[in-house]
């Protein structure tokens, strides 16, 4: 109800925000000029509608995906050392999957790094997001990926 009440209380035709930019918590520099243009009031009350939502997901990539990520480098470090055994090292099939692990665990860690610099230190998300060559090469790696599975598979 309070979303509704903020929404037609703009709409009657008062011109002044009731929200502050300061609800956009994702605005680190509010001296930039025209923030009130860039960001109207109907975006500042979308924003606030979607906060459980924006909650939700900051708790998932906050504690889930840490532990998804652990429990990934380490199940795949098990299976590189179980198929480092002598009974299974000379299988070409264990070469294979150890070397997917490896990889694995590569994608694993250097996502995880390039999403937390990402998250807390604004040059390198700027850096993703201005430069041409780091978002194709980001892209070329996430799509990369999953088709070197599949080349050695078949």
């Amino acid at each position: 109800m309070y979303l509704y009440e903020l929404h037609s209380f703009y709409i009657r035709g008062n011109l002044t925000c009731p929200l502050p930019l300061t609800t956009l918590d994702f605005i680190y520099n509010f001296t930039q000029p025209n923030l009130e243009v860039a960001w109207p009031c109907e975006v500042r009350i979308y924003w606030l509608s979607l906060q459980p939502f924006v909650k939700f997901v900051r708790f998932l990539l906050s504690y889930i995906t840490p532990f998804i990520i652990i429990l990934g480098v380490l199940l795949n470090t098990i299976s590189f050392v179980m198929l480092s055994t002598p009974i299974l090292c000379e299988s070409n099939l264990s070469i294979y999957l150890k070397a997917l692990a490896l990889s694995d665990n590569g994608a694993l860690i250097f996502n995880y790094a390039v999403g937390i610099a990402k998250s807390h230190f604004i040059f390198v998300n700027n850096l993703f997001m201005v430069s041409n060559y780091t978002k194709q090469l980001s892209l070329s790696y996430m799509q990369l990926k999953p088709q070197t599975n599949i080349i050695f598979v078949e």
